[in-house]
């Protein structure tokens, strides 16, 4: 083959970028992929590190938010029975005094009754409040001659901390 029949074929007189997309000479293409000098080369990593940089971000605002989370507890409820828990066959009476003020949220706490199958609470804020500042209030249609847990809970950002229990048993039907 001579020069000038070289010289005839399409490919020869391309630039290398035409000669690598149509499959031509493969060192121009390594040269291309690996060279620091190439933008597109450039754009990628600085996308890339924009990627992990933001990944790393997100994640400390996240750890950030829990931390910060888990140690605002609130300030521990003070709060006792006012004398004895009252039942009689199918319920259960109770008086609480906490230590609330007009800053407590009142629907995070909860006197709550428990047995192998009973489960039931009360938000503070549906019970009733006398003058004294006592919460008074009752179990209905429980099971006679059973023992219960009477509890004031708190709800926490870790879940639930339970303040003060006291047990109870539910009268026989006969008295």
């Amino acid at each position: 083959m001579n020069l000038n029949e070289y010289n005839d074929y399409p490919l020869a007189n391309s630039q290398p970028d035409e000669l690598n997309s149509f499959g031509g000479n493969p060192s121009a293409v390594e040269h291309r992929q690996f060279s620091g000098n190439d933008s597109a080369h450039n754009g990628e990593v600085r996308r890339g590190k924009s990627k992990v940089v933001t990944v790393v971000v997100t994640s400390l605002a996240a750890i950030i938010a829990l931390i910060t989370l888990l140690t605002a507890q609130p300030a521990t409820l003070n709060a006792e029975f006012v004398g004895d828990l009252q039942a009689t066959d199918t319920a259960v009476t109770y008086t609480v005094k906490a230590d609330v003020d007009e800053t407590t949220d009142l629907s995070s706490l909860f006197v709550v009754l428990r047995n192998a199958f009973t489960d039931r609470k009360q938000p503070f804020d549906e019970i009733e409040k006398d003058a004294d500042g006592n919460f008074t209030g009752s179990f209905q249609d429980l099971k006679p001659n059973r023992e219960y847990t009477v509890a004031v809970v708190q709800k926490t950002a870790l879940g639930q901390s339970t303040v003060i229990t006291k047990p109870i048993r539910t009268t026989d039907n006969d008295g």
